[in-house]
């Protein structure tokens, strides 16, 4: 696990940059150049190229810091966290979160919201709802 940004953000692109060629080219343009650039090596590499491919089209990376310097494996279980809690549909690899939801998972997805509704175009208001 990289936690630095700049190293993390160099890999996936590096390691998935065919979802950025997709908004170039088909998907079959850039399955013969797997093939032709990789070739025997092609079978093990066509996995991750399917799995970059669902991420065309995203239009954002979201990142977050943390002031509490949080180790590795603290991070690790944050992410699973939110692999769980957010599903998202390139994230083939679901490793099992702690059975409790974390403070810091409940911050950052608090954060998620918070950013998102302030930069809502439509005027979208958060109703106050009262629990059952």
């Amino acid at each position: 696990m990289t936690t630095h940004l700049h190293a993390r953000i160099l890999e996936e692109l590096k390691d998935e940059r065919a979802c950025i060629w997709r908004a170039y080219v088909s998907e079959e343009t850039l399955t013969e150049a797997g093939k032709k650039n990789h070739g025997a090596m092609w079978q093990a590499y066509q996995f991750q190229m399917a799995r970059a491919l669902k991420k065309a089209g995203s239009t954002h990376i979201a990142w977050v810091a943390d002031p509490d310097n949080l180790d590795s494996a603290a991070v690790n279980n944050i992410e699973s966290d939110l692999i769980e809690t957010l599903n998202p549909r390139a994230n083939l690899s679901h490793p099992v979160p702690t059975k409790t939801s974390q403070e810091h998972t409940k911050r950052i997805i608090a954060e998620f919201r918070s950013v998102i509704h302030a930069h809502r175009n439509d005027g979208f208001v958060v109703a106050d709802v009262e629990a059952d």
